[in-house]
């Protein structure tokens, strides 16, 4: 990662800084992928094929023995595929077709590890002709996180009115949460001159009282 973001160190700053957060220390270390120990005579590939295949077999034994209907593990694992894949699919039609927009003309974009091998046939489903592949597609969420603004959100109820004596409590409150919120990006390593922009808004309920 450290080469991958070498113009932007901030987003590896950020992933180190979430997983302080969750309470994971993360060590620096030559090799970062876990290390398997593969029987003599077996390559990585033949053993891990030899593994899933042992794995899919159990499974196709569960399914012939609930539903009496003899599978086999490529069958199982076909079924695991389409499934994952029609949910992906029903995810993207929530917020398209169910909205009345046609996908059709749309491109699908793949990001995350699993986006290049599942791009085709998620599009596929959808009825989709183009996918875009961005260079940084297995990554893009961190290099999101390194790009994105850092917001924090305060609110608090004032079970008061909504009245023309009302505004000096309003302001009053809203100076505290003002600086509550600055005080928190400053924890954060974020100086007041680079604070973009505060919003302040008001929800009313219906009985005319300040949410």
């Amino acid at each position: 990662m450290a080469r991958v973001f070498a113009e932007l160190p901030e987003a590896l700053a950020r992933t180190v800084e979430i997983a302080g957060r969750c309470q994971v220390k993360i060590e620096p270390v030559a090799n970062p992928f876990p290390e398997f120990r593969v029987p003599r005579g077996e390559s990585v590939d033949s053993y891990f094929e030899k593994v899933v295949r042992k794995g899919f077999a159990a499974l196709a034994a569960e399914v012939a023995a609930s539903t009496g209907t003899r599978t086999s593990a490529e069958q199982v694992a076909s079924g695991f595929l389409r499934i994952a894949v029609a949910n992906m699919a029903n995810a993207i039609k929530k917020i398209s077709v169910q909205r009345g927009r046609d996908v059709t003309d749309y491109v699908l974009t793949t990001f995350g590890g699993a986006g290049g091998p599942h791009a085709c046939a998620v599009a596929d489903a959808l009825g989709i002709g183009r996918i875009l592949v961005p260079p940084l597609a297995g990554v893009l969420s961190a290099y999101g996180l390194g790009l994105a603004d850092t917001v924090t959100m305060r609110e608090r109820a004032l079970d008061i009115p909504l009245e023309e004596g009302a505004l000096p409590a309003i302001e009053e409150l809203a100076r505290e949460l003002e600086a509550d919120a600055r005080s928190h990006l400053a924890d954060e390593g974020i100086a007041t001159e680079d604070v973009a922009y505060l919003v302040e808004f008001i929800e009313r309920s219906e009985r005319g009282v300040l949410k």
